[in-house]
């Protein structure tokens, strides 16, 4: 729009001082040849309206030629700050994010000038970080949903995301030939919550997707006796049930579930354990059992 302007004033004024020169070498014409005739007052009311012509004229040039040095100088200064001002892509975060009590998940920033501020409360530890890419850590402090915020300074976008805090689990795959002993999905993955009702999942594996299947295809409780040396499962879904006691033949893995109510405390920790089917004696001595393996779960409802 100001191009338009700014065109249509510079064909004004250079048409003008042509105009305005026309109109006055009339009037100088007119008052060489007038003669007598220049008494005449039609001639000298012609002669007086072509000079007060002249003089609007070259005022309305005066106006214009003002006009036209401002609109060029805003223009360029206009062009100088979009010059020097960059242009950013829209802040992009995920607006769900999952932690476990005790552990930390990461959730990557995108867009945006880089300049950011996050504001949670006592539920979460949050911390920010920028290498390659710009990043929130959320460490889980307290078992409950909270939101934070995450608002651009530069830009003044915001973002808020729900973040749940879980109960800490741990996860326990069967080796795949082992598994079809139990009659269970090959790569199944337990889970073992570290809540007052033990609650256990069960999830299948994707091929397809690889990642694990949202919705457990079994669910019920777990329970350890014996100072973590014993270990029984519950489950029910569907047509399949999971009901097994294993024996237990590893000490760290004995350990860390009889620490099930502090295992947020315990580092990452991944073990292979060799289990003893209680009821038919069949050993399976390739079971993994980890904690904090998985930053996520899969959804369990």
């Amino acid at each position: 729009m100001k191009k338009i302007i700014i065109f249509t004033l510079l064909l004004l004024l250079t048409t003008l001082p042509s105009t305005a020169k026309g109109i006055k070498t009339h009037m100088d014409g007119m008052r060489q040849h007038g003669g007598a005739r220049s008494a005449i007052p039609s001639v000298k009311w012609l002669t007086k309206s072509l000079h007060m012509l002249h003089y609007k004229i070259m005022k309305i040039y005066s106006i214009l030629s003002v006009i036209l040095v401002t609109l060029c100088f805003f223009a360029c200064k206009s062009n100088k700050e979009n010059e020097y001002e960059p242009e950013y892509e829209p802040l992009t975060i995920k607006n769900y994010a999952e932690v476990s009590l005790g552990d930390t998940t990461n959730l990557i920033i995108t867009g945006g000038s880089g300049n950011i501020i996050v504001e949670g409360n006592d539920k979460v530890d949050i911390s920010t970080a920028q290498n390659d890419k710009q990043k929130i850590t959320l460490i889980g402090k307290e078992i409950g949903t909270t939101n934070i915020f995450v608002r651009d300074k530069i830009t003044n976008e915001s973002c808020s995301i729900e973040v749940n805090v879980i109960f800490p689990f741990l996860t326990l795959n069967f080796e795949k030939e082992e598994g079809n002993h139990l009659n269970i999905r090959s790569n199944s993955l337990f889970v073992l919550v570290a809540s007052e009702d033990s609650i256990c999942y069960a999830f299948s594996y994707n091929n397809m997707q690889f990642k694990y299947n949202d919705i457990p295809i079994m669910k019920g409780i777990y329970h350890i006796s014996q100072n973590g040396t014993m270990l029984s499962f519950d489950l029910k879904g569907g047509n399949s049930t999971f009901e097994h006691t294993f024996k237990l033949k590893n000490d760290n893995v004995a350990y860390l579930l009889s620490n099930m109510s502090s295992i947020n405390k315990l580092p990452k920790t991944y073990l292979t354990a060799s289990f003893t089917d209680i009821e038919t004696g069949i050993d399976f001595p390739h079971v993994f059992i980890g904690n904090k393996v998985y930053k996520t779960l899969p959804k369990r409802e």
